[in-house]
């Protein structure tokens, strides 16, 4: 029933918005070497080519995504590796694992520099802060921890979502509020200087029995207002823009995929938007016009997570056990993002 609610939304925004001509892009390399689900990528700060994935067999790999090079192997997750991010200030990734531990990884050593349980049962998120002081984690024991990267002991915020389970959250710019997007379909907002819930709000539309919110970007912070991406259940990603008084409006609607939207996130300038979905492809979008600028193509199962590795150069996270690094230039002739060809009716023999 709600994937069957979730088409017929899609159809209408799809008609009120016509199919636009749509570049399909390809692969330049491909990245193999995981035996099972690769469920989260990112780059490193210090040299963007340098990437770490995480997959459902327990390992992180570090890859040079510019050659296409596997580098080495880390170790030491009981459970597969289901976020990752690194450090915006050098060369440390954090991992999140339903072994229900936070590590925190040197990259070009492969060793583990802190390890914590972070939560009561398995982590789903893991995120630092713009300004690399803060980490924030999300656990199936209903908690939204906020961490002190220089001392890991203890959590300098948690917030307990009175059982909810929390999927994705994250830190604004200047480290005052936090965002967490929950599997019941609703975003919160809380503030850290206070640590208190500011505001709550259900994204599940009446025609819904579910609408989770499986990511939250931060984007574009203004002096009084804040701009943020979600991606949903719904086969929508959306651009939010909330004020000081907690005000949300949803700015942009970026519709197309046929599937759950998995991940959102920007290139470093935050002029371009990436969408992973369950339909197998991933698309760059117009930020304004809420317009397919590209899909990718290629992967043959889920595509979960991606990283802008710079602006003209994306790499995604598939559960076909690969990753695929993408120039995003015109390599074939724009095509329909959708097209429904009529079969030829077969001529009567006379």
């Amino acid at each position: 029933y709600q994937r069957r609610v979730h088409g017929i939304r899609r159809y209408i925004f799809m008609m009120e918005n016509p199919f636009p001509m749509v570049p399909i892009l390809d692969a330049a390399i491909t990245l193999k070497g995981h035996t099972n689900s690769v469920d989260t990528v990112c780059c490193l700060a210090e040299s963007r080519n340098i990437i770490v994935s995480g997959s459902h067999d327990f390992l992180g790999k570090v890859w040079d995504a510019g050659t296409g090079k596997f580098l080495r192997d880390l170790k030491g997750h009981s459970g597969g590796i289901w976020c990752a991010d690194a450090d915006p200030n050098g060369k440390l990734v954090a991992t999140a694992s339903p072994d229900k531990t936070l590590k925190v990884w040197d990259v070009s050593s492969g060793n583990v520099v802190h390890s914590i349980n972070a939560h009561k049962d398995k982590l789903y998120w893991v995120k630092y802060s713009k300004t690399g002081n803060l980490i924030v984690t999300t656990g199936a024991d209903y908690n939204v921890n906020v961490w002190d990267v220089k001392n890991l002991s203890k959590p300098v915020f948690s917030f307990e979502m009175e059982g909810k389970y929390v999927r994705t959250a994250t830190i604004f710019g200047n480290g005052n509020l936090l965002l967490a997007g929950n599997f019941d379909g609703s975003i919160d907002i809380f503030s850290l200087k206070e640590n208190s819930r500011m505001f709550h709000k259900s994204v599940v539309e009446a025609d819904m029995q579910s609408n989770i919110v499986y990511s939250i970007t931060p984007y574009r912070a203004k002096a009084k207002e804040f701009t943020f991406l979600t991606s949903h259940e719904d086969h929508f990603a959306k651009r939010w823009e909330m004020d000081d008084m907690y005000n949300l409006d949803v700015q942009v609607t970026y519709g197309g995929h046929t599937d759950s939207i998995r991940y959102v996130c920007t290139d470093l300038d935050e002029k371009q938007i990436c969408t992973c979905c369950l339909d197998h492809s991933a698309r760059i979008w117009e930020d304004e016009t809420g317009k397919t600028k590209y899909i990718l193509a290629g992967h043959t199962g889920n595509v979960v997570f991606a990283d802008f590795i710079d602006a003209n150069t994306v790499v995604t996270a598939s559960w076909d056990q690969t990753l695929k690094v993408f120039k995003l230039k015109k390599q074939q002739q724009p095509q329909r993002a959708y097209s429904y060809t009529k079969k030829k009716k077969k001529k009567k023999k006379k």
